[in-house]
């Protein structure tokens, strides 16, 4: 699944600007993006939120549709506070290369807002767990990748700026403790803030 989702995101980089009907850099936006995502794990566990970052880039393609196409490759933090282990300080932390693909549509009434909709594939590099009493390496015992959808608002500050609210919810278990049959599912709260320019043709 890994390969054929990279391969797939290698040709939307290739291809994605004559999919859109447009020349190579005819509409094409790029920039850079960060923020605070407020994460935790739901299902088999009990947890409360946790404050994590992420940062990366991006590239916009402009349709001749009511949409634009957006790819996303960000470093992102996941994980949650351990309810059960509160006073031992215990947490989940999770690192992902993250890759949202997602459809952004303004809205009519605002031109400045547009809502967004699509897909977030995450790949894992590091999952530990801690607490008071040490720090364990849980990657054996985590899905090395994470799939699920996401939502929200994009608000455009001025011709470069904007600010991303959006919450993404994970389709797939990611614990593999079979033994114990626990299901754990991502779940992110995002704020984030980024600059884009235009290419020039």
């Amino acid at each position: 699944m890994r390969v054929r989702f990279l391969f797939t995101i290698f040709l939307l980089l290739m291809g994605g600007p004559k999919l859109c009907g447009q020349s190579s850099l005819d509409g094409l936006e790029f920039g850079l993006k960060a923020g605070i995502h407020r994460s935790q794990i739901s299902g088999d566990v009990s947890t409360f939120f946790s404050s994590r970052f992420a940062a990366g880039g991006f590239v916009q393609f402009q349709t001749q549709e009511a949409f634009d196409l957006r790819l996303e490759v960000l470093l992102s933090q996941s994980g949650a506070n351990d309810a059960s282990r509160r006073e031992k300080n215990g947490r989940w932390e999770y690192t992902y290369a993250t890759i949202p693909l997602t459809f952004v549509f303004p809205t009519k009434k605002n031109s400045k807002l547009s809502f967004e909709a699509g897909i977030q594939h995450q790949l894992l590099i590091e999952a530990m767990y801690k607490d008071s009493e040490g720090i364990f390496d849980i990657i054996s015992e985590t899905r090395n990748w994470d799939f699920g959808a996401l939502v929200g608002l994009m608000y455009q500050i001025d011709s470069n700026w904007f600010i991303q609210f959006r919450i993404y919810q994970a389709f797939f278990n990611h614990s593999l403790r079979t033994w114990t049959g626990d299901r754990y599912y991502n779940q992110d709260i995002q704020l984030q803030v980024g600059y884009k320019i235009k290419a020039k043709k």
